[in-house]
């Protein structure tokens, strides 16, 4: 819910993120030993495991802006209830560049993981957005 040239700036340089960040795992997948872990960090070895990403969810893949302006709109702040109410309407839509990404990322057999600090109970909305929207989502 951007609005005027800061909309079309956050578009572009979130759009420039991800297409970057798609070059970057092509150039991973075009690597066999490449790795995002340092050896010291590996507790296992990565030989053999399939290619895989991992995204949050807010404000990285899905814009929540809406639910901020209605805060701002409403004098109101941030409280579990109406985070809630909003998560279940499942209308957040993709972050620019952030679908493409997905779906490029997908269809070069990266899973994607995606990571969030929403309430266990909000699961299914969060998933049924996500899905909505045309992120690739496994059932699993």
């Amino acid at each position: 819910l951007f609005l005027g040239p800061v909309a079309e700036h956050f578009a572009l340089l979130a759009g420039q993120t991800f297409r970057s960040a798609l070059y970057q795992l092509d150039r991973a997948l075009k690597t066999p030993d490449w790795d995002a872990l340092t050896p010291d960090e590996r507790l296992a070895p990565a030989a053999g495991l399939p290619p895989a990403v991992i995204v949050d969810i807010d404000e990285t893949v899905l814009d929540n802006s809406p639910y901020q302006a209605r805060l701002l709109r409403d004098g109101g702040v941030y409280e579990e209830t109406g985070w809630d109410a909003w998560v279940r309407e499942e209308k957040a839509k993709p972050i620019p560049g952030a679908l493409e990404f997905a779906r490029a990322a997908a269809a070069r057999g990266v899973a994607i993981f995606y990571v969030s600090n929403r309430a266990v109970h909000l699961d299914e909305p969060t998933l049924a957005n996500l899905r909505a929207v045309g992120f690739p989502v496994d059932d699993n």
